[in-house]
Parts: structure tokens; C-alpha cells; sequence
């Protein structure tokens, strides 16, 4: 789904709920800041599975290697299991 249907969907699920009480502009408005918080959510937030989030993949592609420094690790996964075994 591209970024244009999710905006859509959005808009048409705030409509449904809100009926008449927001326009269409208002409702267009509100869909593209939600996106577009969950564009920056995404991208921003650090990784809790296997696959690096967005800045920790750029981090990695930058040279950062969680081998070669063992204080951090390249995602929040690693890193508690780190803690888990050191106790």
C-alpha cells in the first residue's frame, strides 16, 4: 500500500467515526499527520526484533560492528540478551 492509500484509508476511517462533525479537508489533514508520524515512528524507533530499525541500519551500513565492540550491540533485542548473559 502506498503512501497516498494509507493517507486515504485514514481519512475515510476518521470520516466514519467522526461522521459530520470534521470536513473533508480536516479529515485529510489530521489522516497526513498521523502518517506521517508513523513514517517517523518507524524509521526512528530502535529495533525490538532481529531486523535493525531504520538509524541502527544506517548506523551498521556506517561501520558500526557490535562484534567489534561488545559494550553495544546493533539492536535492543541483542542488547538485553547481552544483559541476560552476563548474570
Amino acid at each position: 500500500m502506498n503512501n497516498y492509500s494509507q493517507v486515504v484509508k485514514i481519512s475515510k476511517d476518521l470520516l466514519e467515526e467522526y461522521g459530520n462533525k470534521i470536513t473533508l479537508f480536516e479529515s485529510l489533514q489530521i489522516a497526513t499527520q498521523i502518517h506521517l508520524a508513523e513514517c517517523v515512528t518507524a524509521g526512528l524507533q530502535p529495533g525490538i526484533s532481529d531486523e535493525p530499525a531504520s538509524l541502527e541500519a544506517i548506523a551498521i551500513s556506517l561501520g558500526f560492528s557490535p562484534k567489534k565492540d561488545r559494550m553495544f550491540s546493533s539492536t535492543v533485542a541483542d542488547s538485553l540478551k547481552m544483559l541476560v548473559e552476563k548474570e
